[in-house]
């Protein structure tokens, strides 16, 4: 499932009301491709100016759409096998 947020700050438009229509607008446009929206509205701490927000995630796959799950290949083993070195002259070395 995709995800998105977008902000519309205050200082950016001529006002307050500018940039919480332009969110408001923004909303519709990816409500109507079929995205699910939720807003909301903060303030910087410092200077007083309005955050719009908007956050939208996009439909889970309808049934009938297969889901697709990328194949993992891995060319080495997810957890490496532990090798104990063997000391020169034991059995398992070769014989000069």
């Amino acid at each position: 499932m995709d995800s998105l947020c977008e902000v519309f700050l205050e200082q950016d438009w001529d006002d307050a009301q500018q940039a919480r229509q332009k969110r408001d607008l923004r909303v519709v446009e990816l409500e109507g491709q079929g995205w699910q929206c939720t807003v909301g509205l903060f303030y910087n701490a410092l200077t007083g100016n309005r955050i719009y927000l908007v956050e939208a995630t996009s439909p889970p796959p309808r049934s009938s759409e297969p889901m697709h799950h990328p194949s993992r290949h891995r060319s080495q083993p997810r957890h490496p096998q532990r090798v104990t070195p063997t000391k020169p002259g034991s059995a398992s070395s070769e014989n000069r």
